[in-house]
């Protein structure tokens, strides 16, 4: 999975401390890991994949 989606959620979580590289818009390892980071961080259930309620718990704004 790759995309402007993938390195938006990079980007963001890299601003919060979860993701360590320059956000490239690949969906790897990295990503999967700092996605578990700031579950675990904000007592959501861990998860290795992005849903639209994670997203809005991220604070992006979605548009249907």
């Amino acid at each position: 999975m790759y995309g402007s989606d993938v390195k938006a959620i990079q980007e963001r979580l890299k601003i919060l401390g979860f993701f360590n590289s320059i956000p490239n818009g690949k969906f790897g390892v990295e990503t999967e890991n700092a996605i578990q980071e700031y579950c675990k961080a904000n007592g959501l259930y861990i998860r290795k994949t992005i849903s639209i309620d994670l997203q809005k718990r991220m604070g992006f704004n979605l548009i249907d």
